[in-house]
């Protein structure tokens, strides 16, 4: 049976691996020649789908990590 701690720790994850992924990927992209002006970087509205794709990937991958680890430590 899920808790409610359990809900919250999984969302408070994927919060935080959002916004890891979003600031890490605005600066590895920026170095990469893209620039906001030009296209969205960031995985939102009018981004390319392929980067919106990374993003969702590499954001689920990086909260489930998260949340491993809180799981983990919580005992």
């Amino acid at each position: 049976m899920v808790t409610k701690r359990q809900v919250g720790v999984a969302v408070g994850s994927l919060v935080v691996a959002w916004l890891v992924v979003g600031l890490a990927g605005g600066f590895v992209l920026s170095w990469l020649g893209f620039t906001p002006t030009a296209t969205p970087t960031i995985p939102g509205p009018g981004a390319p789908a392929v980067l919106s794709l990374a993003g969702i990937v590499f954001t689920v991958v990086l909260g489930r990590l998260i949340y491993r680890f809180a799981v983990r430590n919580d005992r």
